[in-house]
């Protein structure tokens, strides 16, 4: 990937640092997450999967954010941790949810490597 750009089936992640608040109340507060328009700009561009460190891809009140990326088919994991730790723009990622029937997420251990 070259930083700036984004292409269909692409897999981002989104490094913020906010894990570093996880465990604290302030963790669900007044956290980072995407706009409306961010959602769609990524979704429009036809990415496949998009990580965060926050507990929801939301900035804003309401899930428009998660629908806009989830109606076109992108795969959200939030909560992810230490992305700071990943030594460059690209690494592999395994994120395995369990088989969970009749739901729409799961939870993951998510591994990253260089």
């Amino acid at each position: 990937m070259t930083p700036g750009t984004v292409a269909p089936g692409e897999r981002h992640l989104i490094r913020t640092d906010w894990d570093r608040h996880f465990g604290s109340p302030r963790y669900y507060e007044g956290f980072p997450g995407l706009t409306l328009a961010a959602a769609r700009w990524l979704a429009e561009r036809g990415i496949a999967l998009l990580g965060l460190e926050t507990p929801s891809v939301c900035a804003e009140a309401g899930h428009a954010a998660h629908l806009a990326l989830l109606g076109t088919g992108v795969v959200i994991v939030e909560g992810l941790a230490r992305l700071r730790d990943i030594p460059g723009p690209d690494c592999w990622l395994a994120a395995l949810p369990l088989p969970l029937a009749g739901l729409d997420g799961s939870p993951v251990r998510a591994v990253a490597w260089a």
